[in-house]
């Protein structure tokens, strides 16, 4: 399960079998995970909401999640992502769209390679 505040711009664009990427913002920002969205962003059940540890009253499931030990730092993915496409390390909200090419060098980082695409 994973909480999602109501007030998200992406919220309602998450979708069954999408993967997203786990990041912990300042101070830590470090990747943590990737996982697979297992089901539309919905409130949830009476069941989900006595499951859910956080305070979130919305999320979404997710089918599996591959927790990456050590977390990648957000200072090694950054360097390797190509200027153009803005990425950053501070978010101003907790759920935001990457391109393919930020989404491929954060996997590339955490398997234990350079980042670089070509």
């Amino acid at each position: 399960m994973w909480g999602i505040d109501l007030n998200e711009r992406h919220r309602e664009a998450l979708e069954e079998g999408d993967v997203v990427l786990v990041y912990l913002g300042a101070p830590l920002r470090q990747f943590v995970a990737r996982a697979e969205v297992a089901s539309p962003a919905h409130e949830w059940s009476s069941v989900e909401a006595r499951r859910f540890p956080g305070d979130s009253t919305v999320g979404v499931l997710l089918s599996w999640v591959e927790e990456w030990d050590p977390p990648i730092s957000m200072s090694a993915v950054l360097p390797q992502i190509d200027p153009a496409e803005n990425a950053r390390a501070e978010f101003e909200t907790g759920l935001v769209r990457i391109t393919l090419g930020e989404y491929e060098t954060a996997i590339d980082v955490a398997a234990g390679g350079t980042g670089s695409r070509g």
